[in-house]
Order: C-alpha cells, then structure tokens, then sequence
C-alpha cells in the first residue's frame, strides 16, 4: 500500500491530532520517522531558526509521541547516496518539512533523494511533509500523485485544477487517491478542483475513514 500524508500546517501545535494520527499510520509501537528539512536550507532562514523547527520535530515525534527520530541535513554538508539510501528505506515514514519549493526540489534532485523517495514510497514507506513537503509528492515536483496539491487553500482567490486543503489539517492519500481528511478545526475543508467545458467545479471533500488506512509495514 503507497500512503502519503499531505500536511496544510497543524504540525507541532498544542492540539497533537494531526501528529498523533500519522504515528498511527505506522501501527507500531516505535515506528522511524526521518526528516528532511531541506526547503528550509536556503541562505535568508537564520540558522537558529532552523535549527529550532528541526528541535521541534524531535520534541514532538521523538519525546512527546515516542518515535524514533532521525534527520538528514544537506544545508552544511553533502550526505552520501549510500547514507541517503539507507535511512530512507530503514524508515517507517519520511517527513518533508516546510519552506521553499525550488530550493528542495534541486537538493532532492541533486543528492538522489528523488529515486530513493520513489522507491521506498513503492514499497510502503509513508511519505509525508507540511507546505511545501506537502506539495513535493504531486506534479510538478516528484509527480508520485499526477495532480497539483495546495496547502494553505484559504490564502488563495483562485488556484489551477487539484486538491486545496485549508489550514490546519492534513490529508492521507491511499495509492494515490484520497482516503482521509484530518482537521483541527471544524471550518476547515477539503476541495477537489476540476475544470469541465472551462468552468472550474469546487467539489467538497467529505472525510472518512479508510479500512485500510492504519496497516503498517509488512
């Protein structure tokens, strides 16, 4: 089963739902999680700010939800595609974090994280990943889903045809179609957008749970 967990911000909130249900996901007791700050390895992030969202991820997965944690940093040095390859397949999931698309995308594609990615997303590891780690399993970025994903849905007067969550909630794809919707508030909504005979139709979302959408790993 190929599961991504598209995060529209609600990560790392008092409210632990959106956390607390990926763990679920894994149906295990101390499941792996690995995180890929890489969209936030750009010059104008402060350091320290970086370094306190990385602190946030161990706090909240490693200490408060009891997962092992492990991070892979590209921002000082180059990490090996043996390395690379070897965490990401040991993992249970892979969290993409928040910040800038292009310059994740060229750190994906530049150290091989894209072909490991698929890989191990076909062979059952959750892909998961907020705003822009979001937005990296659809087209045009990894493309592992062939539509567009928009987190952040209430910012926007008018985005192209796909999925648009508003903040804050989190949306799991099961072999790539939707198969739950997680919310903090109960305001916020998921869309599905398709354009028909050039008028763009906004369709509803209305979540429920998949039979399947908590089966591990073998």
């Amino acid at each position: 089963m190929r599961r991504i967990y598209a995060i529209s911000d609600g990560c790392f909130q008092e409210d632990k739902k959106i956390d607390q249900t990926l763990v679920r996901l894994l149906n295990k007791e101390r499941p792996r999680i690995l995180f890929l700050p890489m969209a936030l390895e750009i010059p104008e992030y402060p350091v320290a700010n970086f370094n306190q969202f990385v602190n946030q991820f161990h706090k909240r997965y490693g200490e408060e939800l009891g997962c092992q944690t492990d991070v892979i940093l590209t921002r000082d040095n180059a990490p090996s595609k043996e390395l690379i390859r070897e965490k990401v397949l040991s993992s249970d999931a892979v969290y993409v974090g928040p910040g800038h698309v292009p310059t994740m995308m060229t750190k994906m594609r530049q150290f091989g994280f894209d072909e490991v990615l698929k890989e191990a997303y076909e062979k059952g590891v959750v892909m998961a990943g907020m705003s822009a780690g979001a937005m990296c399993w659809f087209w045009p970025q990894l493309g592992f889903i062939n539509s567009r994903f928009y987190p952040h849905y209430q910012e926007y007067d008018r985005v192209p045809d796909g999925y648009a969550a508003n903040d804050p909630s989190a949306t799991l794809f099961i072999d790539e179609r939707v198969g739950q919707f997680v919310k903090l508030n109960p305001n916020t909504n998921l869309y599905i957008l398709k354009t028909i005979d050039g008028v763009q139709k906004k369709t509803l979302f209305r979540s429920f749970d998949s039979p399947n959408a908590n089966s591990g790993r073998d």
